[in-house]
């Protein structure tokens, strides 16, 4: 590690920073798939590493949905303990004229990754069924479809999701805004920094996090659209209309926009678990592949 090293909790802050600009001056030089292996690893389960000809491979816990291998290509390595049955801590990455410099800590070990490329390879399971036997038709953060379609994507990236499972994650996004922003809006997250940054900054933070929030709502309504001619729910139909409605009003001041979002909480009183429900049978039944 060139930025964590002996002593840096007691500087951490100014760690952080230095390696965030450091990783903002190569990132462009970095290819998608590395950015994607880097991503979200903290605590990972690492089950066994080892090398399939000039590959070195790091494979995580086998899940519901399948096995995801962590590919570093054309590698060489260096480190100082056996990499098995263990956890991933932190990282860091370099660039080393046109490779991929990657250090990685562990419990209790350590290795630097030199390679060309990296990406997650994905075994995958037919878990659908499984989980459907159980019958849970409630729509919630805590439902075990939901959770292990979210999982999926926390650990190997949203392109490598099935169509039904966009679907889902789609829907339930769609929900959760709509039942829960109210909870976490805007205007309270703006309170994290309201001592910490000037007014300007403030501004660019709301401009922000609010273009962030209708980049969420777009991206799963254009999902949600393919299929509403299968799913046939006038509700979610409704939903949609009234989000486009919103979303596409471009001539008033975004917070005005935001508290139009808001209301909507109050303003509908669907049966989300049926909708819900629809769109699973739709699934079970082959319609939406």
């Amino acid at each position: 590690m060139k930025y964590f090293v002996n002593n840096w909790i007691d500087d951490a802050e100014n760690v952080i920073k230095k390696y965030e600009e450091h990783y903002k001056s190569i990132e462009n030089q970095l290819t998608n798939n590395v950015k994607k292996v880097l991503k979200n690893r903290h605590d990972a389960h690492i089950v066994k590493a080892y090398f399939k000809d000039k590959n070195y491979m790091i494979e995580l816990d086998e899940e519901v949905w399948g096995k995801a291998t962590l590919v570093f290509v054309n590698a060489t390595i260096r480190h100082n303990s056996n990499i098995q049955d263990t956890y991933w801590l932190y990282e860091e990455i370099y660039k080393v004229e046109d490779k991929n410099e990657i250090h990685i800590s562990f419990y209790k070990s350590d290795i630097i990754i030199l390679c060309d490329d990296a990406f997650v390879d994905l075994k995958e399971k037919d878990y659908f069924k499984k989980l459907y036997q159980i019958k849970d038709f409630k729509i919630d953060m805590h439902n075990p479809i939901i959770e292990a379609v979210s999982h999926k994507e926390y650990v190997c990236g949203k392109d490598m999701l099935e169509n039904w499972e966009l679907l889902l994650l789609s829907y339930y996004q769609i929900y959760a805004h709509i039942n829960y922003y109210k909870n976490r809006n805007i205007e309270d997250l703006m309170e994290n920094h309201y001592y910490t940054y000037s007014e300007e900054e403030k501004k660019e933070i709301y401009v922000q996090l609010f273009t962030n929030l209708e980049k969420n709502i777009i991206n799963s309504i254009e999902i949600l659209r393919r299929y509403q001619d299968i799913i046939k729910d006038e509700n979610l139909n409704y939903i949609i209309r009234r989000l486009l409605g919103i979303y596409n009003k471009k001539n008033i001041p975004i917070k005005e926009k935001n508290q139009q979002y808001l209301q909507l909480n109050e303003e509908l009183h669907f049966d989300f678990n049926k909708i819900y429900k629809r769109i699973l049978t739709c699934i079970d039944e082959g319609l939406i592949k």
